[in-house]
Parts: C-alpha cells; sequence; structure tokens
C-alpha cells in the first residue's frame, strides 16, 4: 500500500495554499493566510481537516509497552503521577494551536504507531473534544513545556522545539498495567533543562555513516531530548561536504549529495534535533589540500594555507555554501585544533601575512583567520565553535570574545584561560565524554557532573603530576556538555551511544537529581522504546547460548542482542535437534536471557530464540544444547598455595574444571612471603605473593597470576567469580586488574572518582570480589571492596564499578594483573575462581 504523501516542514507563504494527498488522491485542502506573522495564523473549517497517518505502512500488531510504569529519562523537573491510566484508543483526535506545529504532529502520529500498534489518529479543530491537544504558550520559557494527562491530554510549550520535547516525554509515559489495557499514565509534569546544548557529535569523515544510519541517530537524539547533533563532516580522511565551486574536493564514494544533506536537516528540523555542521581548519584538512595543493596546501604541508589570501577566501565561500544546506543550526562548528605550526613563522609567506595583518607572530595568524572566519559565520547569523588548543592573546592577537570554546583535554584550565578571556565554555572533556574505540562507562557518564573537566587519562588512576582533572567554581559560563563519538563504524554506532547518551542527558537535563538505580531500571524501558521506533526491517536470527549441567534447578539459556533493533523475544525448546519440533515456553522477553526451571535433570534440550520487532520475526538461529544438573564448582573455594613451604604456584591444581595450574608470569617484582592474610573469618593460609611496586627504572614491573580455563569468555551466557585478598603495606600508585590477554579492567588500588575507586590504608586488608558475565554480546564487569559477607551478592552502594564496555574476547586465560605506577609494596593471597559469590567467599 503506497504512504502518504506529506506536507512540507515549513510553512508556505502569505495566502499560499497546500494539501495532503493520500496516493493520488487529495483527502483534504489546507488553507494559510498569513497576514503579518504566524501568530495571526488561522484554519479554515471547523471540522476534521485531515487524516495523519490513515493507512501508514503495515506495523506489527504486537505493541511496545516497555512496562507498567512510566519511564521519563531524562526524569522532569516536576512530575506528580497519579494511579490510573487515560486509554489508548484505536481513534484518536489530535488538536493543534498552530500550523507549525503540523510536521511534529505528523512526527508524534509514527512514533505513537510505531510503539502501539495501527491507530487511526485524525488531526482536529475541536480543541476541546480532542483527544489530545498540542499548543504555544508564549507565556512558558523557551524550552519549557506542560504535561497533563487526566480524561484527556494537554501539551503545552514555549516552543516547538520544547513541545518536541514534550511530546518524547508523553511516548515515555506510554503504560500497560496489563497486557490488554494500554494507555498513557496520568501525570502532571512541568519540565525544562539547566542546560541550553545537550550535544552528541559523530565523526562521519574518519569512518562514513550513510544518511539511514544518521537518521537513527537522530531518533535517537529526539528521545532523550538531546538537541544538537554536531556532524564532524572533514578530516585528514575525506571530506564529505559536497561542494559547488570546488567539485573535486568531496572524496568520491564517501561523500553527501546536497539533496541527503537538505533531507536530513528536514528530518532532524521535524524532530527538535539540530544539525551543526563542522568544517575542520586550518589543521585536520589533509583531504582539502590534497585535492587541491595549488590552493590550499601550507609550506610544511601539514594545514590549510591560512597566510595564503586566495585559501583564506576560498574557505569562506566554502562556508557559504555550509552554511546555505544547515539553515536551521545556530552554530557552526570550526574545529581549530591540533594545528601544527611548527617552521611557519621562518616561512616567507607566512612573515608577510604576519605583517600585513599586524599580528604578533604565527599564534596571532592563527587567531586572526578564526576571526575571519568567524566572522564569516556572523554573516550568516550563526555563532562559531572551536575545540580548545588556540593560545589566547591580545589586542590584534585575541580571538573574537564570542567564538565558543569546547575543551576536551584539558591541559589548560579552562574556566581560568578560556572562561577568563570572555568564552563560552561547552563541556567536551575526554573522561568521560568521549566514545573512541569503545563506549565510555555508562557509570562513570552519570556519576560525571556538568563542572567536572576530566582528560582521557583520568578514567585510572597515574602520577598525580599528570592528572588533569578539575571543577568549574560556577557553571554560569557552561553552556552544556557535549558526548563526542570518534572513529565509530557506521553499524556499531547505535550501540556505542545508546547507553552512556541517556546519563549524560540526564545529568545535563535535570542536575539536581541523580539515582543510578532508577536511572538503569529507566533505560532499559526506554531502549525498548528505542528499538520499536528505530526497527524498518525484521530482525536477523538470534544465535542462543546454553549451560550445560550448571544448575541443579534448571537451563540458563542467553543470546546476544540482535540486529535490526528486536524489542522481544521468545526461546523455543525441544528434546530433538529438529527446531520443527521445538514448542515456545517464553514469549515477549524484553532481556537477553531467560531461566528454564522446567528442565528435568538429566534431559538434553535443544533451545532457540526467535527476535520481533514491529516490521516481524527472525527465523530462530542457531541452537544451543543444555541440560539441567549438578553444579559443578570451576574450582575449589579455598586454595592453600602452600606458600608457606616456599613452593611456586606451579603444580597447585586444586579443583575441577581447569586445564593448568597457577602460574605467575612476568615475575617481575612478585616474592613469596611465609605468612597469609585473613579477613573477618576466612582462615589463613600461611603464605601470600608479595608485590613491591616501582616504575623506577623498569617499566616491565607487572605481575600476572593467570590460569588456564574452559570457561568460553566472550561467549554469551559465561559468567564466573573471583576473590582476592590484598594488603597494602606501602601505598604507591597502580593497577589491579581482572585480565584476559589483550584486555584489561578496573582499578582496585588508587582513589578515583566516587564509585570507580578505593581509598587504601596503609596496612589495611581488603576483600576484592568480581563478577564477570557476557550480556548482550558485551563482557561486564562489577567489582566489590570489603563485602558484607552474608549477602548474596551486595548490589548495593559497596558496588566499586560497573563496566558495560569492555570486550574481553574469547581467550580461556583468566589473569589478576597487578601494574605499578609509584612505590608500593602489596599483598596477594587467596586467591579463589568459582561459579558463585558463596564459593569465592568460602562459604560453599
Amino acid at each position: 500500500m503506497r504512504q502518504p504523501s506529506l506536507w512540507p516542514s515549513t510553512i508556505p507563504a502569505k495566502s499560499d495554499s497546500y494539501s495532503l494527498a493520500f496516493g493520488d488522491i487529495p483527502v483534504y485542502h489546507v488553507f494559510v493566510d498569513k497576514v503579518h506573522s504566524f501568530k495571526t495564523t488561522t484554519i479554515v473549517k471547523s471540522s476534521i481537516i485531515c487524516f495523519l497517518s490513515l493507512f501508514a505502512s503495515p506495523l506489527s500488531a504486537t505493541p511496545t509497552f516497555p512496562g507498567k510504569e512510566p519511564s521519563f529519562l531524562p526524569w522532569p523537573k516536576i512530575v506528580e503521577i497519579e494511579d490510573g491510566i487515560l486509554p489508548l484508543k484505536k481513534n484518536i483526535s489530535i488538536a493543534i494551536s498552530d500550523p507549525s506545529l503540523l510536521t511534529l504532529a505528523r512526527v508524534f502520529t509514527e512514533e505513537l504507531q510505531a510503539l502501539s500498534g495501527p491507530r487511526t489518529v485524525i488531526m482536529s479543530a475541536d480543541k476541546k473534544s480532542a483527544d489530545l491537544l498540542i499548543r504555544l504558550n508564549p507565556d512558558l520559557n523557551e524550552e519549557e513545556y506542560r504535561l497533563e494527562t487526566g480524561q484527556k491530554t494537554l501539551l503545552e510549550g514555549g516552543s516547538v522545539p520544547a513541545l518536541a520535547n514534550g511530546t518524547t516525554t508523553l511516548l515515555q509515559s506510554l503504560i500497560a498495567p496489563t497486557p490488554n489495557s494500554p494507555g498513557f499514565a496520568k501525570v502532571r509534569i512541568t519540565d525544562s533543562p539547566d542546560t541550553a546544548y545537550r550535544g552528541l557529535m559523530v565523526d562521519v569523515a574518519r569512518q562514513w555513516h550513510p544518511p539511514e544510519t544518521l537518521k537513527e541517530i537522530i531518533q535517537l537524539c529526539r528521545l532523550y531530548k538531546i538537541r544538537y547533533l554536531q556532524v564532524h563532516l572533514t578530516d585528514d580522511q575525506s571530506w564529505t561536504f559536497p561542494l559547488k565551486e570546488f567539485p573535486d574536493v568531496p572524496t568520491k564514494n564517501r561523500s553527501y549529495t546536497l539533496a541527503q544533506l537538505k533531507e536530513l536537516v528536514g528530518y532532524a528540523d521535524a524532530r527538535g534535533v539540530i544539525l551543526v555542521p563542522e568544517i575542520d581548519m586550518p589543521a585536520h584538512a589533509s583531504a582539502i589540500y590534497n585535492a587541491m595543493p595549488d590552493l590550499f596546501r601550507s609550506p610544511n604541508g601539514g594545514i590549510i594555507n591560512f597566510a595564503s589570501e586566495e585559501a583564506v577566501s576560498a574557505m569562506g565561500r566554502i562556508l557559504d555554501e555550509v552554511c546555505a544546506i544547515f539553515q536551521s543550526s545556530p552554530y557552526l562548528h570550526l574545529g581549530a585544533d591540533e594545528a601544527n605550526l611548527h617552521g611557519l613563522d621562518r616561512n616567507p609567506e607566512f612573515q608577510a601575512a604576519i605583517k600585513r595583518h599586524g599580528v604578533d607572530g604565527i599564534g596571532g595568524l592563527f587567531n586572526h583567520f578564526l576571526n575571519r572566519m568567524n566572522e564569516k559565520v556572523r554573516s550568516h547569523g550563526k555563532s562559531a565553535i572551536v575545540w580548545e588548543g588556540f593560545h589566547i592573546g591580545q589586542g590584534a592577537n585575541q580571538l573574537d570574545r564570542d567564538i565558543i570554546v569546547m575543551p576536551f583535554d584539558n591541559y589548560r584550565n579552562a574556566e581560568t584561560y578560556y572562561g577568563k578571556a570572555g568564552h563560552r565554555i561547552i563541556n567536551t572533556s575526554w573522561y568521560p565524554l568521549y566514545v573512541v574505540g569503545q563506549r565510555p562507562l555508562t557509570r562513570f557518564v552519570y556519576d560525571w557532573d556538568l563542572k567536572s573537566f576530566g582528560n582521557f587519562t583520568d578514567p585510572f588512576p597515574r602520577r598525580v603530576s599528570s592528572v588533569r582533572q578539575y571543577q568549574f567554581k560556577s557553571a554560569d559560563n557552561i553552556l552544556g556538555a557535549q558526548l563526542c563519538s570518534w572513529e565509530q563504524a557506521a553499524d556499531t554506532e547505535i550501540n556505542q551511544l545508546r547507553h552512556p547518551l541517556p546519563a549524560m542527558a540526564e545529568r545535563i537535563w535535570n542536575r539536581q537529581y541523580q539515582d543510578y538505580q532508577s536511572f538503569e531500571t529507566r533505560l532499559s524501558r526506554t531502549d525498548q522504546i528505542l528499538n520499536a521506533l528505530l526497527a524498518t526491517n525484521p530482525p536477523s536470527p538470534v544465535d542462543a547460548n546454553a549451560s550445560d549441567s550448571v544448575h541443579p534447578d534448571g537451563v540458563m539459556v542467553r543470546w546476544r542482542a540482535g540486529t535490526n533493533h528486536p524489542s522481544t523475544y521468545s526461546v523455543l525448546r525441544s528434546v530433538e535437534n529438529e527446531q520443527a519440533s521445538a514448542k515456545p515456553i517464553a514469549s515477549n522477553l524484553t532481556g537477553h536471557e531467560y531461566f528454564d526451571t522446567s528442565a528435568r535433570p538429566g534431559i538434553r534440550y535443544f533451545y532457540w530464540v526467535e527476535a520481533t520487532n514491529r516490521q516481524g520475526s527472525s527465523p530462530p538461529g542457531k541452537a544451543a544444547i543444555g541440560s539441567a544438573g549438578q553444579q559443578t564448582k570451576i574450582t575449589s573455594a579455598y586454595e592453600s598455595f602452600a606458600y608457606s613451604e616456599g613452593r611456586n604456584l606451579e603444580g597447585q591444581n586444586g579443583g575441577s574444571g581447569w586445564s593448568t595450574p597457577w602460574t605467575i608470569k612476568d615475575k617481575g617484582p612478585a616474592t613469596i612471603k611465609k605468612e597469609g592474610l585473613s579477613y573477618e573469618g576466612l582462615p589463613v593460609t600461611g603464605g601470600c605473593v608479595n608485590v613491591r611496586m616501582s616504575m623506577k627504572g623498569n617499566e616491565g614491573k607487572t605481575l600476572r597470576i593467570g590460569r588456564e580455563t574452559k570457561i568460553p569468555m566472550g561467549k554469551p551466557g559465561t559468567e564466573f567469580w573471583m576473590s582476592f585478598l590484598m594488603r597494602a603495606n606501602k601505598l604507591g600508585e597502580g593497577h589491579c586488574f581482572l585480565k584476559n590477554t589483550g584486555k584489561a579492567w578496573v582499578n582496585g588500588l588508587g582513589v578515583h572518582t566516587r564509585n570507580s575507586g578505593h581509598a587504601i590504608k596503609e596496612g589495611e586488608t581488603v576483600l576484592l570480589v568480581a563478577h564477570y558475565a557476557c550480556l548482550e554480546g558485551r563482557d561486564v564487569i562489577r567489582m566489590w571492596v570489603n563485602p558484607t559477607l552474608d549477602q548474596t551478592p551486595p548490589v548495593d552502594s559497596q558496588d566499586m564499578a560497573f563496566c558495560d564496555a569492555i570486550d574481553i574476547g574469547s581467550n580461556s586465560e583468566v589473569l589478576l594483573n597487578v601494574q605499578p605506577h609509584g612505590d608500593g609494596d602489596y599483598d596477594f593471597d587467596e586467591i579463589r575462581i568459582g561459579r558463585s559469590w558463596l564459593e569465592v567467599i568460602g562459604r560453599n
């Protein structure tokens, strides 16, 4: 069936008219009479004027309602939730106060259908009888909105972007107390953001993203009220922006067309998201000066030749073309970072330019170039943004104070350097707002604050002199913050961003609200909303993994998250390796695991998983084989390594499930001591490994206590526990990792930030317990310091750190890895690995 053709995203000129058509058949005609402003716009006719989404593309009959409670994320400023719901009818009428809201109403209609199944949504001119009234209220602030759901729903906002945020809140209020009674939760909400700039940057120059991927990212931004999506369009690797004047510059097969960019801008505008273009200059510009070296290449070959009037003029005309496409953006990013100016002050052309413009040296000329580009940006009614990296100057050498700065590596304190010079600031600090190689730790992002700036070394302790993390005294000149995703492949971008981005969004939307446990619960629900909104194809097949004779009372079935955005999963089971004979034993699962308690011990079962979204279901993937039985121990709950007898770890196998004994690798500073550690009643073994850590003269002083295992690390369903005692005889700095070949996790020695470190005291013995599990195709590790042993396990504030981003691979060696970064003397003892919490604390 054909899609309806929709109205344009802009309001027609005075006295124009336009039609909404279904196929080639006009449904109704809308007249717009604009006298002087849109405030006087009227819609002629008092009856129903048009059908928004009747006969839209076929959707799954299975709606997506994430839970029985609304899942607001970010959490609103003022929320009152009442009992009951406003039932979701099959025929819903929407009234709007202004024609400028037509496009938003259309977007909301499409999203509502994606979540709730086919609905007939009607635009009504009768505001009193409409089920939903969306209206502008000039008494509200620009991004302030109010939502009230009772017998009907009223959404009002100070602007169209405010109403766009309100409609996402309304979508997040969809609940289903029982499967057949969906509706909107009855709420009263007054909400507005604490920060004006809430951004995300994606790098399409190093890793080109097709327009379809960018649309998915726009939808992600809309769901979490991220207003600005910065697109890094140019870099050394490619130039993706199409140019009319310089058609040879865009990189072949890695650039967009003007039509594609215009469509993306309109798609984003309709959803309350603004695309911010970045044209990186004068550095990160190999793509342009290699394409036209005679015009753009500088004498040192590293940057655009900003001493050349011809090159500077050409860059200005390029910005004209960029501004013509990104008309809705109030910003244009000029890059300006990491410029190699070496030797240019001795070049005659640059010396002449310095003299011609009356500036002091190459730094002054650099700022003068950026100021000329800023003048061009201002001529289009926009503000310029740059990365940190320029030098503060005075007079002719200073950078225009209206240019906004994004500090990222924080070699200088941005408050006393850029802020004191009068620049407004957007926080893009590497830690924890950079996505490079893998996504940042979501917990670290959530624990971060807008006034906190940290460089890339900060997630782990270093020598004090190298840690560059600081707090602003005031957030007055901080416009907001931006998560920056660099060099990510298009097919992994959404999964990299879908957890840390909402964490940042909540921390800058409502800075006074902070509850990570609640955030995790709400995120699990909004994740399902996102999947439903993004689904354009049926899911791909999903392979299963099942435990075999591990759990005495059932079989654990796990699977990775399927591609093409599945919303729910079903598990099928058979006693034969024939999928045709399998029967469903669980359906509508939103997680990625299922414990089959009906499995009988001694019987081998075959499991398949089907994934479903609003577009359909996947065929079953690869089968998993599992059976219930007596739980097997990977190793005994307590292993004496016979240190007191002076023997090394070799030969002390101690327990089933291991292919090799414990070994000490890269012995480095390790020695054996004839004394044992004890903790809260744990036994004394009579011996421990002592590690005297120092960086002096030997960077290879690393202790690795390792063991080969049959654990299929990196595969869905894998999990184990590890514990050990550690005593600090002399405090230094270093890392304590649970490690696998090539990958490492968790700082256990130094003091870092809240919930990610433990302040060890000299002479103190601590017990550390770590839990490893491979879930959703990623390895997840938690660690507890000094847990209460009668808890099973302690999933409270004693949780030292949570990691949702480490890919530990599929190797088979578990390592306790200790690396020094300063003088220190530590003892390790009671190293245990087991299948359960009780095993590793000596209670089983």
